[in-house]
């Protein structure tokens, strides 16, 4: 298996960096077309305990799953960087799950649901990209 170089892991940020500013862009898109409640960068974004310690602990994840790019993504970009989709998926989905269960717009929820579908077409898009784009 040959080494790849320098220049595919920074292709494989790119395609990162750029999925994640078309995924921001849509959401946005239907949280306004939705009338869900503005999402602000730096609010304390938690509902109880529950959800903070859990947010931490898929934070932590979210941190290694960095990692695991940065190690692995020299020699496997795409399946290294496989963790972080499996990461960002699940702290959506605890997002979407306590915003149904105790927010009091319920259109919070039902765009956040549709962020978790676009997260995940998002991420298969990605791969699919990486695979061709990666020998």
């Amino acid at each position: 298996m040959e080494v790849i170089t320098g220049n595919e892991s920074l292709l494989v940020l790119l395609m990162i960096g750029s999925v994640i500013i078309v995924h921001k862009l849509i959401s946005s898109i239907i949280q306004r077309k939705m009338k869900a409640d503005k999402t602000t960068w730096f609010s304390n974004p938690y509902f109880n305990d529950f959800h903070r310690q859990a947010g931490i602990i898929l934070n932590f994840l979210l941190v290694f799953a960095f990692f695991c790019i940065f190690t692995f993504g020299e020699v496997y970009p795409v399946s290294g960087s496989a963790p972080l989709m499996l990461v960002i998926l699940p702290i959506v989905g605890l997002t979407v799950y306590m915003e149904w269960r105790h927010a009091e717009n319920r259109a919070n929820y039902k765009a956040s649901l549709l962020n978790v579908a676009f997260s995940a077409v998002f991420a298969g898009i990605f791969m699919l990209l990486g695979i061709q784009i990666i020998p």
